[in-house]
Order: C-alpha cells, then sequence, then structure tokens
C-alpha cells in the first residue's frame, strides 16, 4: 500500500522537526497530513500508520541504505586539497546514564566536504562497544580518497590515524593538546626553522 522512499522521507521530516520514536512520527503525520498528501502524493491518498511506521524501521535494513546514500553522496567529483571534516555528534535521545561517568549513547561520525556542503560517509557507532578512534580509521580507508585534507579534532592526534592518512596518499589538519607537551615543542621548533628557511630562501633571492 505504502512506497517505502516515502516512508523513509515522512520518517526523516519528522526527526528534523523533533518528532522522534514511532508514535511521535505518527503525531507528525496527524498534524501535516494535508501538506504531506499534496507534496508526497501517496497512492489513494493514504499516508503510513504508526504501525506501518514501526514495522518498516524495524525490518529496515541500515547497512544497505547507508550503503545506497554514500552512493548518491559520490555522484559528485571530490576535488584535490578538498577539506573533509571529520566530526562526530551524539544521538541524544539515545543516551543513558546521563549523570555519570558511564554514559553509553550512540554518535554519528560523519565525512563533510566543506566547500560542497556535503556528507560524503557517515557510520553510527555505540560508546560502549566501541570508540570514535578505530571508526575514524576505518573511515578513512574506507573513502578510497587521494590528495585531500582531512581536518580532525584533537582526540585523533594518535600516530596510527596520522600515519594512515599519510599512506592513502592524503594530508591532514589535527588539533594537537597542550597537555602534549613534547609535541607541542617539536611543532613550534619545526615551524621557526621552517619559517628562518624561508626568509634566507628570499634573501638569497
Amino acid at each position: 500500500m505504502h512506497e517505502l522512499p516515502i516512508i523513509l522521507i515522512i520518517v526523516l521530516m519528522a526527526i528534523m522537526s523533533w518528532f522522534t520514536g514511532e508514535r511521535a512520527m505518527w503525531d507528525f503525520v496527524k498534524k501535516n497530513k494535508k501538506e504531506l498528501r499534496k507534496v508526497l502524493k501517496p497512492k489513494k491518498w493514504h499516508l503510513p500508520s504508526y504501525q506501518t511506521i514501526d514495522a518498516v524501521l524495524t525490518k529496515l535494513w541500515y547497512k544497505k541504505m547507508i550503503e545506497k546514500f554514500i552512493k548518491w553522496a559520490w555522484q559528485e567529483e571530490i576535488n584535490e586539497m578538498e577539506h573533509i571534516a571529520i566530526d562526530w555528534k551524539a544521538i541524544w535521545w539515545t543516551v543513558k546514564n546521563a549523570n555519570n561517568e558511564r554514559q553509553e549513547y550512540i554518535n554519528i561520525v560523519s565525512a563533510f566536504m566543506t566547500k560542497n556542503k556535503k556528507v560524503i560517509w557517515l557510520k553510527a557507532i555505540n560508546t560502549k562497544k566501541e570508540n570514535e578512534i578505530p571508526a575514524v580509521k576505518e573511515l578513512i580507508e574506507m573513502l578510497w580518497l587521494k590528495w585531500v585534507v582531512f581536518t580532525i579534532d584533537a582526540l585523533h592526534c594518535q600516530k596510527d590515524t596520522t600515519e594512515k592518512i599519510v599512506k592513502s596518499w592524503n594530508h591532514y589538519i589535527i588539533w594537537v593538546k597542550w597537555n602534549q607537551k613534547k609535541l607541542q615543542k617539536k611543532i613550534k621548533n619545526q615551524t621557526k626553522k621552517k619559517s628562518y628557511d624561508k626568509i634566507r630562501i628570499k634573501e638569497k633571492k
């Protein structure tokens, strides 16, 4: 009776409007019935019920859906030196034990093209079972990009991650925390040396 794309569009629109959960999504459908029918033009003007939304989300093959999303996102050519921002956001309604250190929630790790404003990769991870560090390493391998610049925060200022980026023929910009004193010192010395060398070259010219 209902087309899958229409149900998924309704689910996405509901979540973007802060109607989360199957019953809340059904409330979204009821409140916007007239507009949804006009825009989506469902068969015989029927919109999905609460039971239908619940059944679809329960049986949806998320891995396949993400593969389709990535295929769509990669239709646009990614140029050399494109900045790819890697970041993650917690889904707030998945947070458990919010008031203590044993928090558990779902994080969405994504790769975002800063120039074209487009997400080209994402992955959901459960913080109880894994963290962002291996997810980002996997992401770098799976993107198959060359000569782009990955921008990542200080959590990923690690040798394994930077080596993986360099070996994949890419560049990186990563924050360095002030508590990494030895690394900070090396960066300052290296930066000063390169700046001094540039000045000497200009003087010779």
